[in-house]
Order: C-alpha cells, then sequence, then structure tokens
C-alpha cells in the first residue's frame, strides 16, 4: 500500500492499529523516540534549516495548529538553502511547499511488530526516513530514526528467539516475506478484496460509460450478474430506462471530470433487473482520485420507497380522523337549530302565526345550514382540492375558518386561543384551501405541544408588515431544541412518537408557503414556546377576484325569455332549480332526468343556459358536456355544472384554455342565480336581469 498524507492520522492508509497498548509489554515505540524537533508547516524555509543547525538531527516533523502534517528532509533543506542563491529563492517560501508528504507514522501505543513491518517495507529514499510517532489526539509524540527501528526488529527478533526457539525458521519465512515486494503487494491486495467483499452495501467500480470494472457479490447478485467474474463488463447504465440512463452517465461525467474534488452524488435510479423486474435504486457516487473511475454502492429502495408514499398519502387522512369529533360536534350543532326551527316553522305556519316570526325562523334555519355547508366545504377541500385556479381571497377570514375547524379540538385539550386580525384587509392571492390546510397544520402542532405544559394558550395573529402579509401562530409548549431546530420542516423527522404522524405535517406546511412564493420559520423557540412565523406576498387585486383564462364579458340587448334546461335527477333539487329561475329569472325551464335525457333535448332544441348535475347514473354531466364540446353545440360555453365535491370533478380544458363553470353544493339561491348570470356571460348571450 503505497504511503498517503491525509488529513487526520486515522484517515491516512499509514496507520498502524488502533491506540492500545504495546504488544508484550517489553517494548513499544514510544521507547524508540530519539527527539520531537517540529517546525510550524506554515513557517519559512528557513526556520527549518535554522531548526536543523540547532538540533543537528536529519528530520523534524511539520505541524499545523498542533497537528503533524508532513516531515522535513534536513538533506533536502540543505540543497535548497546550499547556496545564496537558493536562500535568496527559497528562504522565505513556506515548509509546507518543500516538506514530504508522503511518511509513515504510527500511535505511540501502537503494535511495535506491525510498525516495524510497515517501515521495513518502504522502498527507496523512504525506507531511510524517520517515523513519526503521534499521540491519541493526533499531535507530535516524536520521531523514531530507521537505524532505532532496525535495532529495535532486532531486538524483537532475539526476544521471539528466547521465547520461541523451535520457531526459527517460521521466524526467519516471515522475514523473508517482509523483503519481498511482490508478497508485500499481494498481501496489500487480499486486504483490500476482503474489505472490499466484506462491505455492507453492494459495490463496484464503474468506468465513465456505466461499466462494472468491478463489483462485491452483493452488488453481483442484486443486478442478476455473473458472481463468480465479480461483475465485470456489466453495464449498470443499460439496465436502466430514459431519462434515468442520461441522468446516470451525466452524473458519472461529471463526477470524473472534477475527480476528487466534487462532492458525492446521491440519486434515485429506476433499474430493470433481471427475474426482479422494474427496482428503485438509490445510487452513491465518489470519484476515486487519480483512478478515472467511480466508486458506486447501490441500495434497493423499492419497498422504502413505495412505504414513503404510502406515508404522505395517509399524513393527510390522519389530519382528517383527528379533526372528525370535532367536526361532528359543529355539524350537530348546526344542525340542530335547522330541524327545531323547522318543525317551529310548520306548527307556526298550521295556526297563523306572525309573518315577522316565521322569517325570524327561516333566517335561523338559513343561517345555520350556511355554516354547516361551511364546514363540509372545509372538510372537502382538504380531502381533495378542487380546480387549480388562484383566487384573491382575506387571509382573516381563512385563518377564522381554520380555527373553527379546530375549535373542538382546541376546547378538549383546554387550550386559550387568542386572535387578533389586522384592521385593514389581507389580500392574498393563492389556494385558500391549502393555506387552510397549512394553518390548521400549525394549529395542531402546537395543540400537540402544549401537552406536557402547565400553560396552554394559542396565540394567533395577521397583520401587514412592509408590504407582505404576515402570520404568527405562538403557543406556550415545551419549545425546540437546539440539536433539532434545524431539521423541524425535514420529512419524516419528527420528536413525537410513532402514534402522532409520519412527521410530515411541517413538510406540508413548508411545501405550502414555497408555492404561494412566501417563507416560513420558526421566529422564536425555548421553553416558554414557539412562535412559528409565515410570509405571504400581497396580491395587487381587491379581494374576491378570481382568475380565469379566457372569460369574457356580456354584451348585446336584452334578451326575450331564455331557455334553461335542467339536467338533474334528484326530484327536490330539480324542483329546487327550476323554481329558482322561474321566480327570479325570465326564463322557460325544461327539466331533464338522466344525461342521456339531456342530450336528446339539447339535440332537438338549443338553450341559452344547461344546469347539469356531476353524478348521475348512466351519462354524467361531465360526460355531457365533453359531448357538447365534441359536436361543437352552442350550449358548450353555457354549462354549469352542480356538485357536492369539487375535488371529484376533472373536466379537460376547453378552448383558449377555459374552464368549466362549477358551482359547489349547498349553495343560497343568490350564489345560484349569479352563477347563472355568469355562464351566460361568458357564453355572450347578453345581458340578464333578474326579476
Amino acid at each position: 500500500m503505497p504511503e498517503a498524507m491525509l488529513q487526520s492520522p486515522r484517515d491516512s492508509g499509514l496507520w498502524i492499529g488502533p491506540l492500545s497498548a504495546a504488544g508484550g509489554g517489553r517494548i513499544g515505540p514510544r521507547d524508540l523516540i530519539a527527539h520531537a524537533g517540529r517546525v510550524e508547516a506554515d513557517a519559512e524555509v528557513r526556520v527549518a534549516r535554522a531548526t536543523f543547525d540547532r538540533m543537528n538531527v536529519p528530520f523534524l516533523a511539520a505541524v499545523c495548529e498542533g497537528q503533524v502534517v508532513g516531515l522535513c528532509s534536513r538533506t533536502q533543506f540543505a540543497r535548497l538553502l546550499g547556496s545564496e542563491f537558493g536562500y535568496s529563492v527559497f528562504g522565505k517560501q513556506r515548509i509546507r511547499d518543500h516538506m514530504i508528504k508522503e511518511f509513515l507514522w504510527a500511535g505511540v501505543d501502537a503494535p511495535l511488530r506491525e510498525l516495524l513491518d510497515k517501515a521495513v517495507a518502504r522502498q527507496g529514499e523512504a525506507f531511510y526516513r524517520d517515523v513519526i510517532l503521534v499521540e491519541a489526539d493526533g499531535s507530535l509524540a516524536g520521531l523514531v530514526p530507521m537505524e532505532a527501528l532496525i535495532r529495535a526488529q532486532g531486538q524483537l527478533v532475539a526476544q521471539q528467539f528466547e521465547a520461541l526457539g523451535r520457531h526459527r525458521m517460521e521466524l526467519a519465512r516471515i522475514n523473508a516475506d517482509l523483503s519481498t515486494t511482490v508478497e508485500q503487494l499481494n498481501l496489500a491486495r487480499s486486504r483490500y478484496a476482503a474489505l472490499f467483499e466484506s462491505a455492507a452495501l453492494a459495490v463496484g467500480v464503474l468506468t465513465s460509460d456505466g461499466a462494472l470494472e468491478e463489483g462485491n457479490t452483493l452488488l453481483c447478485a442484486l443486478l442478476g450478474m455473473d458472481v463468480s467474474g465479480g461483475g465485470r463488463g456489466g453495464r449498470v447504465a443499460e439496465l436502466m430506462p430514459e431519462p434515468d440512463r442520461t441522468e446516470f452517465l451525466r452524473l458519472l461525467r461529471a463526477l470524473l471530470d472534477q475527480g476528487g474534488g466534487h462532492e458525492p452524488i446521491k440519486g434515485d435510479f429506476r433499474l430493470e433487473v433481471p427475474d426482479r423486474g422494474d427496482r428503485i435504486m438509490e445510487v452513491h457516487m465518489r470519484a476515486i482520485p487519480g483512478a478515472g473511475r467511480v466508486c458506486a454502492s447501490l441500495e434497493d429502495m423499492t419497498e422504502r420507497r413505495g412505504m414513503e408514499r404510502l406515508l404522505a398519502q395517509r399524513e393527510k387522512h390522519a389530519l382528517m380522523e383527528t379533526l372528525v369529533g370535532g367536526i361532528a360536534h359543529e355539524l350537530n350543532n348546526k344542525l340542530l337549530p335547522i330541524m327545531g326551527f323547522a318543525d317551529l316553522l310548520k306548527v307556526r305556519a298550521a295556526s297563523g302565526g306572525s309573518a315577522e316570526l316565521i322569517e325570524s325562523y327561516c333566517e335561523r334555519i338559513g343561517a345555520s345550514a350556511q355554516a354547516a355547508a361551511k364546514i363540509v366545504r372545509a372538510l372537502l377541500q382538504m380531502s381533495k382540492p378542487g380546480f387549480d385556479e388562484l383566487s384573491v381571497f382575506d387571509l382573516r377570514a381563512v385563518v377564522k375558518d381554520a380555527l373553527a375547524m379546530v375549535n373542538y379540538r382546541l376546547e378538549k385539550a383546554g387550550v386559550i386561543t387568542t386572535l387578533s386580525l389586522s384592521d385593514r384587509g389581507v389580500p392574498v392571492l393563492g389556494d385558500a384551501a391549502q393555506i387552510h390546510q397549512l394553518l390548521v397544520n400549525l394549529v395542531l402542532n402546537s395543540c400537540d405541544a402544549m401537552e406536557a405544559s402547565a400553560a396552554h394558550q394559542l396565540g394567533i395573529s395577521v397583520g401587514l408588515e412592509g408590504g407582505h402579509a404576515m402570520v404568527r401562530v405562538e403557543d406556550t409548549g415545551c419549545g425546540i431544541s437546539d440539536d433539532v431546530l434545524g431539521r423541524v420542516f425535514d420529512p419524516f423527522f419528527t420528536t413525537k412518537g410513532p402514534q402522532k404522524g409520519t412527521g410530515l405535517g411541517l413538510t406540508v406546511c413548508f411545501g405550502i408557503v414555497r408555492r404561494h412564493h412566501g417563507v416560513i420559520s420558526v421566529e422564536r423557540t425555548g421553553p416558554g414556546g414557539t412562535v412559528f412565523l409565515i410570509e405571504l406576498p400581497l396580491a395587487k387585486e381587491p379581494v374576491g377576484t378570481t382568475r380565469i383564462e379566457g372569460e369574457g364579458n356580456g354584451g348585446g340587448g336584452e334578451l326575450g325569455l331564455l331557455k334553461v334546461l335542467v339536467v338533474e335527477d334528484d326530484q327536490e333539487g330539480a324542483a329546487f332549480f327550476g323554481d329558482a329561475l322561474r321566480s327570479h329569472l325570465a326564463c322557460e325551464v325544461d327539466m331533464a332526468t338522466s344525461g342521456e335525457e339531456g342530450r336528446a333535448r339539447m339535440e332537438a332544441t338549443d338553450f341559452d343556459l344547461v344546469i347539469c348535475d356531476v353524478r348521475m347514473p348512466g351519462m354524467s354531466g361531465v360526460e355531457l358536456l365533453e359531448w357538447a364540446r365534441a359536436s361543437r353545440r352552442p350550449e358548450a360555453d353555457r354549462i354549469l355544472l352542480v356538485t357536492g365535491n369539487a375535488g371529484d370533478v376533472e373536466v379537460p380544458e376547453g378552448v383558449g384554455g377555459q374552464r368549466p363553470a362549477v358551482l359547489s353544493k349547498p349553495f343560497t339561491v343568490q350564489e345560484f342565480l349569479e352563477a347563472c348570470v355568469g355562464v351566460m356571460r361568458r357564453g355572450a348571450r347578453g345581458s340578464v336581469k333578474m326579476a
């Protein structure tokens, strides 16, 4: 094994054994130290010359910050400074530039026998160099001349002859082996082979084109290659599909171009392994300096990556399970006045109650129904968000909605909540459903952090600072320790128990904020609690606007009697649509109970507006819309889809990237009529008046 100078004694290929007691307890490397002469590696060459003259020794150790970094030769420095010209040229240069960087060193308590073997095996000038001994911390202990090692070898051999008289022939064979360079190289090679083969991972040496030059048994078994030949000639890149193959070869070339200066590369690649099929391999690659080769280790991560994806999917489900109790509580609170006032309304209507009282009952029923609808809508958005359309919303309203969603959980945990909202609107352009999920995650995270705390106080503030929307979520929990503070947003990292989640909650928060071009950070933490800070850019548009490409404004004159087709299989829903349209819009309403029937009506008559439920037996509302587009029906741009779950509607964009109009149940009469008018305006059918 060639001598090498590395960063520390433990990293050096010439490190001789562990720092343990010397063999036999008789004589050890420490006993052979001749002197401890040293010079600073960054000192001038003339300083080394002066030190050599003062100490009169052949070699000195070069040190930097107390650590040995090289060996200085008196002969070499004498040649450099042997003349006035040499003294003027080299005298002020650094010792580091002229020291011997290939030398032998060992721990002061290393086995003497191994030290002697290494010293005697050296070739050429290296054979005569002193051996440097270091302490356990890497600092210099002293220098051992080769003459002392040779004498020590003689003493050791003599001791062995005395103790093992009948084994003199064996000792002679060992000395002969030590003097044979070829056998020394074979020994080094066998040690390398044993280390290579006993690696815990599948390891191989790759050329620039991805060919396997040598691989251990684990690698051959992993890739289905010939174990007896070490997989030589096998092409790892050819097992990869595009574009994985192209990326893999690109990384190989980048490693080889930059050599040992390139940081190790790690990534996932797909490989089609014989008899095993498609596998996901994590490949860790590092360039071998000076060899033009790359050392790669492979690990089959197929099952692990599948589990990670499963855990990511379950994270949102776990959040929903956490909220089930609170949602049920809130919904039941809203349903109670609906059912109660409905019964009272029947009684009052039958007994001729006053119009004012009946109107009051209707208002209470409507308010409770809208509150329940709001909860259901938020729940659906968290489960499966609808169309990815950015809208401008007031961040204050989303924060209040998120708190309402987890109110039951907070009350159950005894958390006192303080909400501070800006007096001015806080307009943000983005996905309100995702921001809603972000805030729910942060609030539940704070709730968990306060379980073991004496004080259970949660503070949320929303304001405007420096042209940005700022949200702070402050709790009185246990805080975040310094050793994990930098990892709180890492995927699957959690300090909670296995029953508390998968460690994706804050990762999801980080991703949502980044998609909205914002920043989330831990503003303050400690034993008294933690403050999470969210910073989002403000929107330029006013609150309530929505970006819809291709949306047009109605023009033209007044319409006569509008013709509207309602396609709805639910009898009560159809009745509501018909009554609302007849009562508030000057229109003629035609009814169809299925998509097939609606298609037949559209083939027979042109309609100004088509209102269609998404979920129906047979042809769905989405299929009816696609038929209208494919058939170039005039109603294709005037179809309003009605659904109970907007996240379940997947409709391709129309001409010009225009999305279809979708109205989510439940909704008020006013919302329904506004949606109808908006769809007709998009279809350029003129203005519409409400009755």
